[in-house]
């Protein structure tokens, strides 16, 4: 998972530089550090779903429900506006860190290092707790006799 992580990053950094080298637009480092903060939940919540996968085997159709959920949350307009209105939603899954991006590119005044900060310890927050949780449903798989099924 940190490999095909890397791997996808540097490929997508090498694209964003190659763009905003064509095109002359000014490239921030912030909004895509928010963005890894996004890729850090993204794991951690892949860790639990694959702890799940060990247990009950059959989460496909989690994974679409929480796949489909999801796409309104890192499409809409309205998410850079939730983190301001609501200093709360910054401790959702991805809501905190695409909002303070998106937040930040469409005014970069809008934007507290206090903001960051908690969506930072949220993200943390989620990706250690898909790694407990992993490593718990991995033990109970073990225990079961489940995991010699993969």
């Amino acid at each position: 998972m940190a490999a095909g992580l890397l791997v996808t990053s540097a490929i997508v950094a090498l694209i964003v530089v190659v763009a905003g080298r064509t095109t002359n637009a000014e490239l921030a480092v912030a909004p895509p550090a928010l963005l890894s903060l996004a890729m850090l939940t993204a794991a951690g919540g892949g860790l639990l779903m694959a702890g799940f996968a060990l247990v009950f085997k059959k989460t496909r159709s989690i994974v679409l429900l929480m796949t489909f959920g999801l796409m309104p949350v890192m499409m809409a307009d309205g998410v850079a506006s939730w983190v301001n209105q609501s200093p709360a939603a910054l401790l959702l899954p991805f809501v905190g860190p695409l909002g303070i991006a998106k937040g930040m590119i469409i005014d970069p005044g809008a934007w507290s290092w206090s903001m960051v900060a908690i969506t930072t310890l949220a993200s943390l927050g989620y990706f250690i707790l898909g790694l407990v949780l992993f490593s718990h449903l991995r033990m109970v798989a073990m225990r079961r006799g489940t995991v010699g099924h993969y």
